[in-house]
């Protein structure tokens, strides 16, 4: 679960009890994808973060547009595609 200002949330109990994750950012988070490699999360101001499974270090990245991201979808290939208030962006 994600949210205001890079909160990031982990349950490994199927929502009995929740963790924080460490984001590194103060972007707030928009859409969470959980894939079968990961985790990825998008968020205000270009924010991308990617995780893989096995509890791994987020990894947070910026689009140098900065775009606001809304929403993100993983492709047959198991990349993520982005989207924007004004449709869909490249892959990050």
């Amino acid at each position: 679960m994600g949210g205001l200002l890079g909160s990031l949330f982990q349950s490994s109990d199927g929502g009995t009890t929740w963790s924080p994750l460490k984001a590194e950012t103060k972007n707030s988070i928009t859409n969470l994808v959980a894939t079968g490699k990961g985790l990825v999360a998008v968020g205000l101001d270009g924010l991308v973060l990617t995780q893989r499974a096995g509890g791994a270090p987020l990894e947070v990245s910026q689009r140098p547009d900065r775009a606001a991201l809304t929403a993100t979808v993983i492709d047959a290939r198991g990349k993520p595609i982005l989207f924007s208030q004004d449709g869909v962006l490249s892959t990050p």
